[in-house]
This record gives structure tokens, sequence and C-alpha cells, in this order.
């Protein structure tokens, strides 16, 4: 399974040099950017914008927290809205973060506290953000109830060598004292066990937009496949296998530049481009229906030039590489790749 190497910082790790971050090989951030909402003015973390910014442009992906005094479903939507204030206008490739941990919080029991991370999670789904709540392994046992937990992302602290959650789970906090270059003192320290910016970029959330999805197959166009030359074959040979002509399949998508100017010369190991045979349109065989608007030639190299004429005929014999190789109706000759084939 895939993992990847993340830090949560916030004003207490100071000065964050990014692009060092960056060259130590991490993978991710998640960045405080509020806490409370009493006091929006001043509870904003006051390095959220400038570790933003400098993730940015370093390249490294990240999320942003907001750390929650609330007691009350009114208090959580107070905090989404003043959190959901501070990060407008980022793109966030890791999840929005409700951090719950206070000792207020657990004293109201494990019904309330639900409520309140429900509530603050819907707020950010409403907005179109994906949320995740994070608390340490005892808090996210005892005041959130299992139905919660196994429908919601979380983000679990647990200084251990391994997690001891017993469940699936998204991110895991293993130490509050690591060492990344670019950051002086302790940090923070994750491992995240999913791909949240392939998730979140691919489904719309977070400041990205979701990508358009591929076009309906367009069923006037031949679907395509492909085949590879071995040993003994013929381009000829294989295009009647085919139910084509040689010179189109010499002629179709790029298959010329792969044979080269001489379409006698095809080697094992090509591989040869050619539409389904559900798909493709009509080709050019002995009985095939064609149009023709040209000279009519005496013989299949090009001689003898004819009449001019303008109809439809029936074709009665190929000759594969002559400049004038298909006889229409024992009329006369003309070249392959004037003609428009009707059926």
């Amino acid at each position: 399974m895939a993992t990847y190497q993340g830090i949560d910082v916030s004003t207490f790790q100071g000065e964050i040099d990014w692009q060092r971050v960056k060259a130590a090989k991490i993978d991710f951030a998640i960045i405080r950017a509020s806490y409370g909402w009493e006091d929006r003015e001043h509870q904003v973390d006051v390095r959220f914008h400038q570790n933003a910014k400098g993730a940015t442009a370093a390249g490294v992906p990240f999320g942003a927290y907001h750390y929650s005094y609330a007691t009350s479903v009114e208090e959580a939507h107070e905090e989404a809205a003043f959190f959901l204030d501070v990060i407008r206008g980022y793109q966030l490739a890791y999840p929005v973060a409700y951090d719950l941990e206070e000792r207020a919080q657990q004293a109201l029991g494990r019904d309330a506290v639900t409520a309140i991370a429900k509530a603050w999670c819907d707020d950010m789904k409403a907005a179109g953000y994906y949320p995740m709540v994070y608390s340490n392994l005892s808090f996210m046992r005892n005041f959130l109830t299992e139905e919660f937990r196994r429908e919601n992302e979380l983000w679990i602290a647990q200084y251990n060598d391994t997690p001891t959650y017993g469940s699936p789970f998204g991110i895991w906090q293993y130490t509050s004292g690591g060492a990344v270059d670019g950051i002086s003192g302790r940090v923070d320290c994750d491992l995240s066990y999913k791909d949240y910016a392939a998730i979140i970029k691919e489904g719309g959330f977070n400041g990205f937009e979701k990508p358009a999805p591929p076009p309906e197959p367009d069923p006037e166009q031949p679907e395509e496949t492909t085949v590879t030359v071995k040993a003994g074959d013929t381009l000829s040979g294989i295009a009647a296998k085919h139910g084509m002509s040689w010179q189109e399949l010499y002629a179709y998508n790029g298959n010329k530049e792969v044979i080269g100017d001489d379409p006698n010369l095809i080697r094992p190991g090509m591989v040869l481009h050619l539409p389904s045979a559900g798909g493709s349109k009509p080709v050019l065989r002995v009985g095939s229906k064609v149009r023709y608007s040209g000279r009519l030639y005496g013989d299949s190299y090009g001689g003898n030039p004819g009449k001019t004429v303008d109809g439809t005929y029936t074709v009665t014999r190929i000759i594969n590489g002559r400049k004038a190789g298909v006889l229409l109706d024992q009329v006369g000759w003309a070249p392959a790749d004037r003609l428009s084939v009707l059926s």
C-alpha cells in the first residue's frame, strides 16, 4: 500500500523554508488556519497565509485545519463559517480537518461531541470541501460514535510504533517530535494512507474544478484496434483478414509512417492500426460498389488514358501496387485512392 509522508504546522513552527521542506521528501502538509470563532480578527493563525503561499510556491500539496473550542452545534456552525472565510481562495489538495480534543468537549459526552463534529463536516461538504476529523486515539474511540467514525475521514494521533485503531482511517500522526529540514525545532509528522491529492482533484473538492468527463464515443467514428505483424505476414493478407484493401490499411492512422515508403516491406513486430470491423467504413474489395469521378485507363499501370466518367461502378478486379489497379465493371481501370467506397 502506498503511503505519503507529511507534516502539520502552525505558527508555533515559526518561519518555514518550504523549498527545503519539499527537498526533504515531504509529500504533503496540513496547515492550521484558525481556532475558535468568538474573536475572528485575532483567531486566524498568524502564519497561515504565509505558510499556504510558501507551500504553494514550493509545490507542497497541503490541506488546512481548524482547532475547535465549540461546545454546541451552533458554535460548530460558527467555527465552520469562520474557517471557510479564512481558507477562501486557496486550492487545498489535502482535506480540511476539524481538530477536536478540548476537555470541555469531553465533558459533553459522545452524542454531543459527535453532533458537533457532524455539523462542522456537513458545512464543509455543503461548501464543496473534503472534511476529516482529527483527534487522539482515546478521544476518537470514546467521544465519536462508531457510525460517525465509519462514515467520515479520520486523522488519528497516536505516538506509537504502529497505529492500533483497528479499522481503516486516513492519516496517522505518529510523533510530535519530528525533525524536518527547513523547520527549526520539533514538528508533527504524519503518514497518509490515501492519495488525497488525487481524490480531491478528481472529485472537484477544495477549490478544484471537477475534470470534465471523457466525451461519449462517436458512433459514426470507427473504434480502433491494432495488429502485430508476424513472420510471413503480408500487408494485403492482413488487410484481407480484416475486410479491407491493402491501400486502406497502408494509409490508415499512421501505418504508412510505421511501414515506410515501400508497402511490401513490412517486418515482424510492427504494430499497425486498423478500424474494428463493427465500426469501420465500407472497404474496397472485389464486388464493392464505388463512385468514381475521373479518367479511366486502358490498363492497371495507368496507360492508354480513356474517357472521363462520373458514376457508380462495381469493382471486378484489384491489382495491388499498380497506379490504376482497380477495374471497374470491365469498363476501365482507376486509381484506388480516387474511389469512394459505397458498400
